[in-house]
């Protein structure tokens, strides 16, 4: 199977709904080893499964790779307020 962001997205929305954050921190790993970027659909999952495990260095990892432009976007907005809330 060739890999894409399509397909990890897809993963990673499984995951979510299994509520597996493990899985999807270890997919994510797994996608910068490809050299594949996140995108709005992945972020918002990947910053949930993160502030679900509650380790703050692993979110601030995280929010790093996060490009500037998504900032914006009301879903990533959202998610973040609730990680930060999560880990204080």
């Amino acid at each position: 199977m060739t890999k894409s962001v399509t397909h990890y997205g897809n993963l990673v929305c499984g995951f979510n709904k299994e509520n597996n954050p493990l899985k999807i921190l270890n997919l994510f790993k797994q996608m910068k080893l490809d050299s594949f970027e996140a995108d709005l659909i992945i972020y918002p999952c990947i910053i949930k499964a993160s502030s679900e495990i509650g380790d703050d260095s692993i979110c601030q990892s995280i929010i790093k790779r996060i490009s500037d432009s998504f900032f914006v976007d009301n879903n990533i907005q959202n998610v973040l307020i609730d990680m930060w809330v999560k880990l204080k």
